[in-house]
């Protein structure tokens, strides 16, 4: 069940089924910028609990039958969470947003020439040398989907229709995975390979992937997982260099990532790629259905 929510108010959302629990309606604004009002709430709330307000599908039921028994939001700031706090709403997670300016595109560049060298080794890079980004294509999604389970608490991951909804969600998006050659030591990472030049390339084990999207001037790293057992290789870091470069490519002048407020891991990688914490944080709100 996808459902696009356009009001007289100018605030837009999108209401699906939540990854992984057809009974959770996943309520996303379209634009994290707005700020919804009472009444804004009130009918997507009757809209995922009855199909109320002009909605199809009463009961608000899912494509799969399941009756709704809560609506969860995405991401929202503190400003978009007070009507939602309003209607009874509760909060189940607090993410750290993180910013970083993209004006030092020389400090880029050089970054895009040591991970260049980093790949042709040996030296120190010898580690990171034998990663590789590549292109996500559609086909791949399963395997980015795989990933995210993987690295993700249950409850909290994507499913490959959540994956496309996240790489739509700008009007401009890179889809990358990262690879290595396939016999490493990655704990079940699946073989991953693609013709070249009219040859099959040596096939390579997808160990992580990251979706970055640019709107306006800002770009966003909206998902980037990495198995668990191919951590702190280096291929983290590496998507979020690739991801950065190619903002500043796309005329992007800064860049915005949230993690859990807890993941002291992400939030080391991104402390360390430049990116600095900001003071407002976001919310994932939940509201059960009514007894």
């Amino acid at each position: 069940m996808v459902r696009q929510v356009n009001r007289d108010s100018g605030v837009r959302a999108r209401l699906r089924s939540w990854p992984g629990d057809p009974a959770i309606r996943h309520l996303v604004l379209l634009d994290s910028t707005t700020t919804p009002a009472p009444g804004d709430v009130a009918r997507w709330v009757a809209l995922a609990f009855d199909g109320g307000d002009g909605g199809a599908g009463g009961g608000g039921a899912s494509a799969t039958g399941a009756p709704a028994r809560a609506i969860r939001t995405g991401a929202v700031f503190p400003r978009a969470a007070e009507a939602f706090l309003e209607a009874g709403f509760r909060e189940v997670d607090r993410l750290t947003l993180l910013e970083r300016d993209l004006v030092d595109i020389d400090d880029l560049r050089r970054r895009g020439r040591d991970r260049d060298r980093d790949r042709r080794g040996p030296g120190p890079g010898a580690r990171r040398g034998v990663l590789r980004t590549v292109r996500l294509r559609s086909g791949d999604l399963a395997t980015a989907a795989e990933i995210d389970r993987s690295s993700f608490a249950a409850g909290w991951s994507n499913d490959v229709d959540s994956l496309r909804d996240i790489a739509s969600a700008t009007p401009q998006a890179r889809l990358r995975l990262v690879t290595r050659p396939a016999g490493g030591s990655s704990g079940g990472a699946r073989a991953h390979g693609r013709p070249s030049h009219g040859t099959r390339s040596p096939r390579r084990e997808a160990l992580g992937f990251s979706i970055t999207g640019r709107a306006g001037t800002t770009a966003y790293l909206q998902r980037l997982a990495v198995r668990p057992s191919a951590r702190r290789a280096g291929a983290g870091r590496l998507l979020v260099d690739d991801a950065l470069g190619w903002a500043v490519r796309r005329g992007a002048t800064r860049a915005l990532v949230n993690t859990g407020a807890g993941n002291d891991a992400a939030l080391e990688l991104y402390r360390s790629s430049g990116f600095r914490p900001l003071d407002e944080p976001l919310v994932v709100l939940e509201l059960d259905r009514p007894r």
